[in-house]
């Protein structure tokens, strides 16, 4: 449980390589996720070359620390093969935000820092992750997680708050 509840944002990173086992088993992690009516309509492009983590920052103008990471792992989600009742971009989303979550904890298992990178719903950002990274059509960059190496610790802040609960009813 340790590494979910002293888990922060890491964004500073010691210059290091992530194996292929460690991308590897962030990226089963990902899958692991849960998905609506079991539709996983989620992809994942992985950034472990280092020029192409140097280019991030000229098109993430939140994402300066990731020429340093390890990997980056660009989340992406198809609405046209989630669950299609109601709005399957809402399950869509949903699913790509669980494999997010599930890459983050992997993460810190694993001995590596990471920070939840949005995309979209910045249009601007989306459209030049679409064009650097060929994204298809229908194919939606919804985040990216920067992993590597932490610089440093970050402060262990206690975030349960019991006046957030509520039993039976609100």
């Amino acid at each position: 449980m340790e590494s979910i509840f002293d888990r922060r944002s890491t964004r500073q990173f010691t210059l290091h390589t992530a194996t292929n086992e460690e991308i590897h088993t962030l990226l089963q992690a990902g899958m692991s996720a849960p998905s609506a009516m079991g539709k996983y309509p989620v992809s994942f492009i992985v950034l472990n070359e280092r020029e192409q983590l140097k280019r991030v920052p000229q098109i993430h103008p939140y994402a300066a620390f990731t020429p340093e990471a390890a990997v980056a792992i660009i989340v992406c989600y198809e609405p046209g093969k989630a669950y299609p009742d109601h709005n399957p971009m809402i399950w869509a989303v949903q699913d790509a935000s669980a494999a997010t979550m599930n890459i983050i904890t992997a993460a810190e298992m694993i001995g590596y820092g990471s920070t939840w990178t949005g995309i979209a719903p910045n249009q601007t950002i989306r459209t030049a992750f679409e064009k650097e990274f060929n994204i298809p059509e229908g194919v939606v960059p919804m985040a990216m997680v920067v992993v590597g190496k932490k610089a440093q610790n970050g402060q262990k802040a206690e975030k349960f708050d019991q006046k957030k609960v509520h039993y039976g009813k609100w």
